[in-house]
């Protein structure tokens, strides 16, 4: 009995879906909540929020709530692609199955698809639910009902005439006004200290005075200290730090599996960069791959002189980098880097060291990183401020 493995229940590398390949996510994700609280990247249009509580009002007497809810927004995401079939897709983005509707309404020649809910699966509702339940737009539960301040908000948004009207770039000023409040964008009341409508706020009026930077530029903008503990400034400054440290270790990463590298070429390709010039690196642009070695060091030299914006839970990561920056054991250094790789995928590793050789496991998988900082959901929240009138 002792022989037979369920190999049908055990976790396939090749279809994970995290791309975390060192487990740095979860901090970056407690600085995005500190940031921008209940956003996600996902969560970049304003009027969605309109839109999804009318679409949750008309679904309330369905046997099927959920897909009556994906109906409605499937037949906004057509008419949306309709709408800027001649503009280029950020001309009004962030409207989830418009591509996949755009692509079906030229197949079908533009006629309107009979079940156009059949074209994606994962919804606005899906993205957005947490989001309206945070600033108290649904109520808690399984089920999908408004609150009192939901159904205000439903009532503001005309499910019915033309088309324009209902783009999501066609907010109304009633609808603004009324999503001020659970934000804390309301500046005629002063939200508790600390909380997250706080938290948005102090972000907000951060932004108001950069309203044409992205979070990338935002973030590299902060490499130095900020003058003010606990402030929006320390925050990006802590993120600075976080993505030095983080995307240097990635770098490292890289080396060992791109083109399928021996271990003792990428130690010798750091070897090289220890002793080249330095240089740190620029966050507000993607970093050339092919220079990862380059990057590597630089990132994690800059990443040990801002060190003191980091916790201590972050320690592990920093002793990463002392190893190749400061004790100059660029072998070590890529050794444990694998090690913390496998501790990150929780031994379900996506290739592993075998002497000289890297074996990768997970062939099926596409292991050519991103070598670009986060955003923070800063871009999400721009534009979201830019639906409000508030950027």
């Amino acid at each position: 009995m002792t022989d037979i493995a369920l190999h049908w229940v055990l976790p396939d590398p090749n279809r994970e879906r995290a791309a975390d390949p060192l487990g740095t996510g979860a901090f970056a994700d407690r600085l995005a909540d500190q940031l921008v609280p209940d956003f996600s990247v996902a969560t970049s249009r304003a009027r969605y929020l309109s839109l999804l509580c009318a679409a949750v009002r008309k679904a309330a007497g369905s046997t099927a709530p959920l897909r009556a809810i994906h109906a409605i927004e499937a037949d906004h995401a057509v008419r949306e692609a309709v709408l800027h079939r001649d503009e280029p897709t950020d001309g009004c983005p962030g409207i989830v199955g418009r591509m996949r509707a755009t692509a079906e309404l030229k197949r079908l020649d533009w006629a309107s698809p009979a079940r156009p809910e059949r074209l994606y699966k994962s919804t606005a509702f899906a993205q957005y639910r947490p989001l309206m339940r945070a600033l108290g737009l649904l109520q808690r539960g399984s089920a999908a009902r408004l609150t009192s301040a939901g159904e205000q908000l439903a009532a503001a948004y005309p499910l019915r005439g033309a088309s324009e009207r209902r783009c999501l770039g066609a907010i109304t000023t009633r609808e603004q006004r009324q999503l001020y409040a659970p934000l804390g964008l309301d500046l005629r009341s002063s939200p508790e200290e600390g909380s997250p409508q706080a938290r948005r706020r102090a972000t907000y009026q951060y932004l108001a005075h950069r309203p044409t930077a992205d979070a990338r530029t935002l973030i590299q903008a902060h490499a130095r200290p900020a003058s003010r503990a606990n402030s929006v400034g320390a925050w990006l400054h802590t993120a600075y730090a976080w993505e030095t440290l983080s995307i240097g270790l990635l770098c490292g990463l890289s080396l060992l599996v791109h083109a399928r590298q021996r271990l003792s070429l990428a130690t010798k390709d750091l070897k090289a960069a220890l002793s080249g010039r330095r240089s740190v690196p620029t966050l507000d642009e993607d970093l050339d791959r092919d220079e990862a070695a380059d990057h590597c060091v630089g990132l994690l030299r800059e990443a040990l002189r801002v060190r003191a914006a980091l916790p201590a839970s972050c320690t592990p990561y920093l002793e990463l980098a002392q190893t190749l920056v400061t004790s100059r054991e660029p072998a070590e250094f890529l050794r444990r880097v694998a090690d913390q790789h496998a501790r990150a995928k929780g031994g379900v590793a996506w290739f592993r060291l075998d002497g000289d050789r890297v074996v990768v496991i997970a062939t099926g998988k596409n292991l050519d990183f991103r070598l670009g900082a986060r955003s923070y959901r800063l871009d999400a929240y721009m534009r979201f401020l830019g639906d409000l009138g508030k950027l």
